[in-house]
């Protein structure tokens, strides 16, 4: 494993194999948080492509994602990278930045009084109950993320023993 320097004092992780190639560019932090490079465009222009997709060889106008399996943008090494779909990389979203309960799918229900959670599949929101306490909404949750949304579930130690992490209180998981 390497560190890569990406402008403003930060650096990424990469492969020894992947160094030479993704050193050979200037590399920025990108306003969603990735490090980026530009990439001219033939007749002016250009775009800016993600360091996780260079190294995974996805070329502009390729739908599919680049899922970081562990969150962390900044490490780009290959055991952590996967092609997916957009969906499933949805899946593996942290908990959103809104999100108050502190556990992924789980959110307060003034009418209820109860915390409810909720999941989804298939752009469908899925309700799977509501509970007395959040620790057994979130519960509910991984169950129903584990079953529905298989490795690209993200819950567990990924989101719950981490409350700074940020993505979701109920929607888009």
């Amino acid at each position: 494993m390497k560190l890569v320097n990406v402008v403003n004092n930060q650096s990424a992780m990469v492969d020894d194999e992947d160094y030479d190639h993704i050193s050979s560019f200037t590399w920025h932090k990108c306003g969603n948080g990735y490090p980026t490079r530009r990439v001219p465009i033939p007749g002016g222009g250009n775009y800016r492509e993600g360091m996780h997709r260079t190294i995974m060889g996805l070329a502009s106008g390729d739908r599919r994602h680049v899922d970081h399996i562990n969150g962390n943008s900044f490490d780009n090494r290959r055991c952590n990278l996967r092609v997916c779909e957009p969906l499933e990389n949805w899946w593996n979203a942290q908990r959103r930045s809104d999100n108050t309960s502190g556990y992924k799918g789980v959110s307060w229900s003034k009418s209820n009084g109860k915390w409810a959670a909720r999941i989804k599949r298939n752009r469908k929101r899925i309700h799977l109950g509501y509970f007395v306490k959040a620790e057994e909404a979130y519960a509910a949750y991984c169950e129903a993320a584990q079953r529905l949304h298989g490795e690209f579930a993200h819950h567990l130690s990924k989101s719950a023993t981490n409350p700074s992490n940020s993505a979701d209180a109920g929607e888009g998981s």
